[in-house]
């Protein structure tokens, strides 16, 4: 089994915004030393610091090996290594004409403009605006912009009172803060009209909204935002040999284990809003699970072993590599014991998937409970 001294306790936390230091902060109190590494994403300029940036990452889980660009350093070592990279703000294109005054905004710019304007006696001003807040145009709105949308509406009615009716296509409230913010708003008289298709004619300085129920004329546009996955984590997943979902974000799907932080690579994890769309509430949720997770992978003795782990016959192994080459998991290597060079599959890095077993080309591979690791070290 593992060798307790060989694991190292440190956890490596990839990212520099909110949940980079909301994950960074989580495990420092929780015990744990922390190495962050920002890796902003390559804009050609070279203006990220040497250090900044994971050039390679080798061994396992328990003994990673990290190396970053342009560190002069030995290899940074870690037991876990935690991607937080959050994600990136898109403006929603709208088909608006040049020259309109019409005020287009996004929920936190809408809040803090009605803020300056409150510092100044400006309540009744708004008490007369007529805002409509656009959701799922032309694309459906993401839980974590429609939270913020409808805390900003709450925020904005109970502090100045305009008239506000939101425009939804598929609004998600499956979550108990979702819901309950709906619920506020409609509360505080806010109208929800539901659309199929829409219509927007800016004027001069006002909105005509058409839908199929009717017409609504708005002088306030109030847009939610669009996210996109970080840009970074196209060059991550390539490097650690984790996958990418359909829609960029990282993805925490593996074949045989489906976790909300553990990645298809044993060792390596996911948190916060590179890997899902969530309001805050749930997000907060995921960091906790992240936590359990690396407690029950470091805070033992030894490293947890699967139930039951590839193990190459050296004597019959042709070193083709073919199995090196389809791990999903990256857990073979080429190794070297009483002068046999040969492939070999780290237990604590294996997930049990049997991919090696069905693509190895002379069968030199097979499935084994954990005991035969032990009766091995036994003898």
């Amino acid at each position: 089994m593992s060798d307790a001294a060989l694991i190292d306790r440190s956890v490596m936390v990839v990212g520099e915004g909110a949940d980079a230091r909301g994950a960074a902060s989580a495990l420092s109190d929780a015990g744990y030393a922390v190495v962050a590494v920002p890796h902003p994403a390559k804009n050609g300029d070279g203006s990220a610091r040497p250090g900044q940036r994971i050039a390679s990452v080798q061994g396992h889980v328990g003994r990673f090996r990290v190396q970053l660009e342009g560190a002069s350093e030995a290899t940074v070592g870690v037991g876990a290594i935690v991607l937080a990279l959050g994600n990136r703000r898109l403006p929603t294109d709208l088909p608006r004409p040049q020259g309109t005054l019409l005020p287009v905004l996004t929920p936190a710019s809408w809040v803090a403009r009605v803020h300056d304007d409150l510092a100044v006696e400006y309540r009744v001003v708004w008490a007369r605006r007529r805002v409509i807040v656009l959701l799922d145009y032309p694309e459906s709105t993401p839980k974590e912009t429609a939270a913020e949308a409808l805390r900003a509406i709450s925020d904005v009615v109970e502090l100045a009172h305009p008239e506000v009716c939101v425009y939804y296509r598929d609004l998600q409230v499956d979550t108990h803060s979702l819901e309950r913010l709906a619920r506020r708003t409609r509360e505080l008289g806010v109208v929800y009209c539901r659309y199929d298709k829409l219509e927007l004619s800016f004027e001069d300085d006002h909105l005509v909204v058409s839908s199929e129920e009717g017409q609504r004329v708005g002088d306030v546009l109030v847009v939610a935002e669009r996210i996109a996955a970080p840009a970074a984590a196209p060059e991550l997943a390539e490097e650690l040999g984790i996958l990418l979902g359909d829609d960029g974000l990282l993805q925490d799907v593996n074949m045989r284990y489906v976790s909300g932080s553990q990645t298809v690579r044993r060792g390596v994890y996911v948190v916060g809003r590179c890997h899902l769309d969530a309001d805050a509430e749930t997000q907060a949720a995921d960091l906790q699970r992240l936590l359990g997770e690396i407690v029950e992978l470091l805070g033992r003795e030894s490293l947890p072993l699967p139930d039951e782990y590839a193990d190459v016959s050296s004597e019959e192994c042709v070193r083709c590599l073919t199995c090196i080459r389809t791990c999903p998991h990256q857990a073979v290597e080429l190794r070297s014991t009483d002068d046999v060079t040969a492939a070999y599959v780290v237990p604590e890095a294996c997930w049990g998937c049997g991919m090696c077993v069905a693509n190895c080309p002379v069968r030199a591979i097979s499935l084994v409970g954990a005991e035969h690791l032990v009766k091995q070290e036994v003898v």
